[in-house]
């Protein structure tokens, strides 16, 4: 209920031509700190910096990351991006739009690719049986999706995948979240791994074929399962997944 809430608020408000409201509860520090490390989703989630009271004040160094920004979108989130300036440095996940982004923030942009915890993902320290066949999560291909359903409905196929609308999902606590998702794939032998320019679906318009490395790739690998799907072109794929058939290239159309 508060996040449809939430959600309604910020179309009104963009409808008035304001900013997202911040939706975390206020936090005060009592103590200085030698580095800030602000994580974001998305531009829209600096807004939640307004709640960190004298954040700026209190920490030495401060450094954002954030995950997800498109070129297509960085005009309409001039303002959003405005607010960077008041940190030392910036890390994207999506390297395309480092070159533009001196137009919309002075502070100095840099790649940072994504990471798992090795030591939980692995599945060599403690050997499990890989009992998941194909595991999807997240945006798929509709047509292998509709395959691999048919098979898993005519075939002993264990195949797992989203049965719920992910648009503005939030999990309860990230560490589990985190552990459940490295549990799953390494006891999955097939990783449905697509890069996002390759898949038909509502973003497709925003992502306008820009290509980025996603962090999927990395949890997969992590994981030592098959990864199956479209490899993103990209020097950061080359530079960070340089093994032959890191991706086993599967056509998002095949029938």
């Amino acid at each position: 209920m508060q996040r449809d809430f939430n959600r309604l608020t910020n179309a009104f408000r963009k409808g008035l031509g304001l900013m997202n409201a911040p939706s975390i509860e206020h936090v005060r520090l009592t103590q200085d700190y030698d580095l800030f490390f602000f994580v974001a989703w998305s531009p829209q989630s600096l807004v939640e910096l307004s709640r960190i009271h004298d954040w700026r004040g209190r920490c030495k160094v401060a450094v954002a990351y954030l995950f997800e920004l498109w070129s297509s979108t960085l005009d309409e989130d001039r303002r959003y991006l405005k607010l960077l300036d008041q940190f030392d440095h910036v890390f994207l996940l999506h390297s395309a739009c480092i070159p533009s982004l001196p137009q919309y923030t002075r502070t100095p942009c840099s790649f940072l690719a994504a990471a798992v915890d090795g030591l939980i993902a692995t599945p060599y320290l403690s050997p499990v049986k890989r009992v998941i066949d194909v595991y999807s999560i997240g945006n798929r291909a509709a047509k292998i999706h509709g395959q691999l359903l048919k098979l898993a409905e005519e075939r002993d196929l264990f195949y797992l995948y989203d049965t719920l609308a992910s648009t503005d999902s939030r999990v309860k606590a990230w560490h589990e979240h985190r552990l459940l998702l490295a549990n799953i794939i390494r006891r999955t032998r097939y990783f449905m791994a697509f890069s996002p320019a390759t898949l038909a679906n509502s973003k497709a318009v925003t992502i306008a074929g820009e290509q980025v490395l996603p962090a999927r790739l990395f949890e997969g690998a992590a994981g030592g399962a098959v990864m199956l799907g479209t490899a993103p072109q990209c020097a950061e794929f080359g530079a960070h997944f340089d093994w032959p058939d890191a991706v086993i290239e599967v056509s998002p159309d095949s029938s």
